[in-house]
């Protein structure tokens, strides 16, 4: 995750204008990445929690799609400078696609012995697809490169 954020501050940096509407600009990419960043960490936690907690499978898919949920209620909080609001609003509906996603494969998996290594292999699966490498380049091509990853 740090090297999402490594990228985003990089792009941010390229994006937004050294001119005092910069700071503005770079503040705003800093934060929408960070929203991602955190939402990786606290899914990860979540699922973790559930699996030590004998919460089982359904417990971890549980908090990984709450999290992505969060993810996007976050995102679209953000207030973007006028000149970022276009990518921010694709950048918002690639997240609200993905959570849509994640909720498809959460209720195809949710019946399986092991839901969450069930739901693994699927999110693993969906990754390969073109269309994911698609979104995801495209999350980093508008400065979002936490979110991509």
């Amino acid at each position: 995750m740090i090297a999402g954020r490594d990228v985003a501050r990089a792009r941010a940096r390229r994006t937004c204008a050294r001119a005092p509407t910069g700071r503005a600009c770079r503040t705003y990419f800093a934060k929408a990445n960070d929203v991602c960043v955190t939402a990786a960490a606290e899914a990860s936690q979540a699922g973790a929690q559930a699996a030590t907690s004998g919460g089982g499978g359904q417990a971890v898919v549980a908090g990984i799609q709450s999290a992505m949920s969060q993810t996007v209620a976050q995102f679209a909080a953000l207030t973007p400078p006028a000149a970022q609001k276009a990518g921010h609003a694709r950048a918002l509906a690639l997240l609200g696609a993905e959570d849509a996603q994640l909720r498809n494969l959460v209720a195809r998996t949710r019946s399986a012995g092991d839901p969450a290594a069930a739901l693994d292999r699927a999110v693993r699966r969906d990754e390969r697809t073109r269309a994911s490498r698609r979104d995801r380049a495209t999350m980093t091509r508008l400065g979002y490169a936490a979110c991509a990853a």
